[in-house]
């Protein structure tokens, strides 16, 4: 059976308890109750942090970088590194297949989709962000149609 990460740290935090019962004050019942807790939370976390990254405004780092900072002011600064980390890392993944599905949804290349992207933030803030790819492809379907020759098209051998 395929294991998923959360069922692997659900796994690693159950197996570290099982080592604290061992040397500790635990009682037998309470080691159950306390993998399914920590299990539990994780898969909650994961939830939370997906579904306010699916919010238009928000984003992973509304929950990974509070919570990296509160890891970090706790002393848990192994944690807090971690979760900068996950969040850089989810920010670069996103930010470079999101231009290729921008490409792939407007029939642009991703570079100039990304470019047009950039090149309107850069000029004009988020409504250029918004206005520069729509910009894009519509002198794309111009040059296509023959309307305007700005550069040689693919699909008509030109």
């Amino acid at each position: 059976m395929k294991q998923t990460a959360v069922t692997r740290l659900a796994a690693d935090i159950c197996f570290y308890f099982s080592i604290l019962s061992v040397f500790s004050a635990f009682q037998p019942w309470q080691l159950p109750m306390a993998c399914f807790v920590l299990a539990t939370m994780a898969a909650g976390l994961a939830a939370v942090t997906a579904l306010v990254d699916a919010l238009p405004v928000f984003g992973t780092g509304t929950v990974l970088l509070p919570w990296a900072l509160a890891a970090a002011l706790l002393g848990q600064s192994g944690l807090g590194l971690g979760l900068v980390i996950t969040w850089l890392v989810v920010n670069l993944v996103r930010s470079c297949v999101q231009a290729k599905l921008l490409g792939d949804q407007i029939g642009l290349d991703p570079l100039a989709s990304l470019l047009a992207i950039y090149v309107g933030w850069r000029a004009m803030g988020v409504w250029g962000m918004l206005l520069f790819p729509l910009l894009l492809v519509t002198l794309d379907q111009l040059n296509e149609k023959g309307l305007l020759r700005l550069w040689k098209s693919e699909g008509k051998g030109a």
